[in-house]
């Protein structure tokens, strides 16, 4: 999907680091509320707050949430590296 989805090496490695980052969380879960087993589909939110923190930005300001959102949306379009589900979730593709 990587090499459908992304022209160059450079956006590859982008899209594979934010692949990564969102599947940990699956896995993981929030820091607030970890998990015991890893997840199929999470919220829309819990992503969103996976992206944040791997740019480092703060998910509650007006800018970091657009940063996340559009980074989330990077990865959830159809057809995409993460199958969006009902209920503002996504999930992963295998």
């Amino acid at each position: 999907m990587l090499y459908k989805r992304y022209r160059t090496e450079q956006e590859r490695d982008l899209g594979r680091l934010r692949l990564a980052a969102v599947a940990l969380a699956m896995h993981l879960g929030p820091l607030k509320r970890p998990r015991s087993t890893p997840e199929a589909e999470v919220p829309f939110e819990e992503i969103d707050d996976a992206l944040a923190a791997l740019n480092q930005s703060d998910p509650t300001s007006e800018q970091g949430t657009v940063d996340a959102v559009t980074r989330r949306e990077g990865c959830c379009p159809t057809p995409g590296l993460l199958l969006p589900r009902a209920d503002r979730r996504a999930g992963s593709t295998i």
